[in-house]
């Protein structure tokens, strides 16, 4: 669910740590509030007019790594089976497989399908939505907070910033290379996903 606040409303775009920035906002800033049900609404798009929006994203190659074990994991809301993809994003539509390599061969064959992806939930609603990378949450988080306004306590956020977001142990996140499985798969990711690249060039090599 977004969640909205004095000056500006966060948009979660799935698998970029939003889970995390969910639970600070509503726990450290002032005035803040879920934009819709936690499950149902956990990550729409409300139609925000006045105030600016931000979210977070993250590099594809880990992004898709992330994604694909969320869709492989049995959930309860769907009633104990693995697959849940979402056939109305072309991503998760053209693209899903039941092992990761064959996953990431599809991804990097087809051209701009990560970069669809987020601006399904960005830039086609919101055209001057403000982005930070999961890659420096907290220190953008804070960063983003302080620029639009926001009453918030920033210790206790750094404080929170330790803890491990989406880690599989205390090194935290996956990194590129483990993601990748080789090399060839992200040079083909930089040319797949090249608009994507330049228009976010703090993932570039």
């Amino acid at each position: 669910m977004a969640i909205e606040l004095k000056n500006s409303v966060f948009i979660h775009v799935p698998k970029t740590g939003g889970r995390w920035v969910k639970q600070m906002l509503l726990s450290y800033v002032k005035q803040s509030r879920p934009v819709g049900d936690a499950i149902y609404d956990s990550h729409n798009t409300p139609e925000v007019r006045v105030k600016q929006t931000f979210a977070f994203l993250r590099h594809p190659m880990t992004f898709v790594h992330s994604l694909f074990h969320h869709r492989a994991r049995k959930k309860s809301n769907t009633r104990g089976h693995k697959w849940n993809w979402q056939d109305n994003l072309r991503l998760e539509r053209e693209c899903q497989a039941e092992d990761y390599e064959t996953f990431l061969t599809k991804i990097v064959g087809n051209r701009n399908v990560v970069k669809d992806y987020y601006d399904h939930y960005t830039l086609n609603h919101y055209s001057n939505i403000k982005i930070g990378y999961m890659e420096t949450l907290c220190n953008d988080l804070i960063i983003m907070l302080d620029a639009l306004g926001e009453e918030f306590d920033e210790p206790s956020v750094y404080e929170h910033g330790k803890l491990i977001i989406g880690g599989r142990d205390s090194s935290g996140p996956i990194s590129v290379q483990d993601a990748m499985i080789k090399q060839e798969y992200l040079d083909a990711m930089y040319e797949s996903e090249k608009e994507l690249f330049e228009r976010h060039e703090v993932w570039m090599p």
